[in-house]
């Protein structure tokens, strides 16, 4: 996975057009990210950060964009803040370029996809068996469920029911 984090000068995302951010979905024209995340419009303490760090700028804004779906090949470091710069503009409906540009910073995530081994499912089913036996351990993430918010909240909903995930 390959991550941009854009620290932008954009008064039009004060409004937060997009709330916290989006999904996208697979094959959505025009847009190459997987997922905007307007990090200062979801957490109130990046916003502080960012007007503290930023006392200059008028409408500081963080914004972290994600690359790379399983079989993808990722976009190159260097030309991925162009693109982040404009699939930020297409979710959001704001333009947003390099004159809006503050900072920004390239992140790999190496693994963050891992694909299960042969015998993952077997191992997920003892280890739920075990878990059962201590109510009071509760385990949950990408590792374990799969990857994504559908597959944890998948999981959990299977666990809740009483089956294993």
């Amino acid at each position: 996975m390959r991550l941009a984090a854009l620290v932008l000068d954009a008064p039009a995302l004060n409004a937060h057009p997009s709330g916290t951010g989006a999904l996208v979905a697979p094959g959505t024209a025009g847009i190459r990210a997987k997922a905007l995340t307007h990090a200062s419009a979801k957490w109130e303490h990046v916003q502080r950060a960012l007007r503290e760090a930023l006392p200059e700028a008028g409408s500081p804004h963080l914004v972290r964009l994600s690359y790379g779906r399983p079989g993808e090949t990722l976009p190159g470091r260097e030309e991925l803040i162009d693109l982040a710069l404009a699939d930020a503009t297409r979710i959001l409906g704001v333009p947003l370029g390099r004159p809006q540009l503050l900072a920004s910073e390239v992140i790999d995530w190496d693994r963050a996809m891992r694909q299960p081994l042969p015998g993952h499912r077997a191992a997920l089913d003892t280890l739920t068996a075990l878990l059962a036996e201590q109510p009071s351990l509760e385990l949950v993430g990408s590792w374990r469920a799969g990857t994504g918010i559908d597959a944890i909240v998948r999981a959990d909903h299977s666990l809740t029911e009483g089956s294993p995930s």
